[in-house]
């Protein structure tokens, strides 16, 4: 096989498709189950979660694999890397916050 094709199929089988969400009520603590979308498979190899928002006090997020990440204002968060689950649970803990939005776009990438 030709290192051209060999190339081809190893992008072509390990696409992700990018998926968004919102923390709906900024004020209330939530949590999140993420998943990757449907029919992507099961063998999941890496996993790429950006959170971008803007919030009048300050917040927590936490998650499988994930460090607490602390926020206030206006902020972004990227996590990127290796990652084998099958979905990734997200934690929001907001405190003192009135008004905000905050968006939350992720890819799980699969070799099936």
């Amino acid at each position: 096989m030709s290192p051209f094709l060999l190339s081809f199929l190893v992008v072509f089988t390990c696409c992700g498709k990018r998926q968004t969400t919102q923390i709906v009520d900024v004020t209330k603590p939530t949590t999140l189950t993420l998943t990757p979308a449907p029919g992507q498979g099961t063998s999941v190899h890496s996993f790429s979660l950006p959170i971008r928002g803007k919030i009048d006090g300050s917040a927590q997020f936490w998650g499988t694999g994930l460090q607490t990440n602390h926020f206030t204002g206006k902020f972004e968060m990227q996590h990127r890397g290796d990652y084998y689950a099958t979905n990734c649970v997200i934690e929001y803990r907001p405190v003192g916050v009135r008004t905000g939005q905050i968006s939350i776009e992720y890819e799980f990438r699969c070799v099936d």
